[in-house]
C-alpha cells in the first residue's frame, strides 16, 4: 500500500501539471481533456487511456523526484 504521505504528494502533483509536460512525457492530450484534467486531474487521469495515464505519471515522477 502506498503510504498517505506519497499519495499526497501524488495528487499535489496532479494540480501543478502543464500540458506542455504531459506532451513532453509522450502525449498530446485533446484540448477537452485538458480542460477537464484542469477542472480535475485525479477524474480525469481515471477517465484517460493507458498512454495518457503513462505520460502523466512520468510528469508525477518528476516532479515528487524534484521535491525530495
Amino acid at each position: 500500500m502506498i503510504p498517505a504521505s506519497e499519495l499526497r504528494n501524488i495528487i499535489a502533483a496532479m494540480n501543478f501539471i502543464e500540458r506542455h509536460e504531459i506532451v513532453e512525457a509522450g502525449y498530446d492530450m485533446p484540448d477537452g481533456s485538458w480542460q477537464h484534467f484542469q477542472e480535475n486531474p485525479a477524474e480525469r487521469f481515471l477517465k484517460c487511456n493507458d498512454e495518457c495515464r503513462e505520460a502523466i505519471m512520468r510528469v508525477i515522477e518528476a516532479h515528487t523526484t524534484r521535491a525530495e
